[in-house]
């Protein structure tokens, strides 16, 4: 498919358009490369599109996240402060944003159930998958 639509252009060079078996051999290796580099081209779009349904999912559910986890012996100004420390108190694109610049810097914040970082967390349990 790519091979055929290559081959029409005029500035291919000679020695890829003759049928030796080095021109198919690069034509194919040429081929490769573009599907590969197309396919990366398209996971940069689905990974960001699923950062941000599985972003907005957490936020969509009713109640707060804090509410949950804090329990209710908690006073409101450890809640208040948990929620600024969450970014909670924050407005949702802006809680994005820092989202995501947290996942590049390979923060990936506290776990609430084991009071550990969430990558730490993560390599323990990689090797058992």
């Amino acid at each position: 498919m790519y091979a055929a639509r290559f081959a029409e252009l005029s500035s291919f060079p000679c020695w890829l358009r003759n049928s030796s078996v080095l021109g198919k051999l690069l034509r194919a290796a040429l081929n490769h490369a573009i599907v590969l580099f197309r396919r990366l081209l398209f996971v940069v779009p689905v990974l960001a599109a699923a950062l941000f349904l599985t972003f907005a999912l957490t936020r969509i559910v009713p109640g707060n996240p804090i509410d949950r986890v804090a329990g209710p012996y908690v006073s409101e100004d450890r809640r208040a402060e948990m929620k600024h420390e969450a970014y909670l108190d924050r407005p949702f694109y802006t809680q994005f944003g820092l989202y995501v610049r947290d996942l590049v810097h390979g923060d990936m914040g506290v776990s609430y159930s084991t009071a550990q970082d969430v990558s730490k967390d993560l390599r323990q349990r990689f090797p058992a998958t």
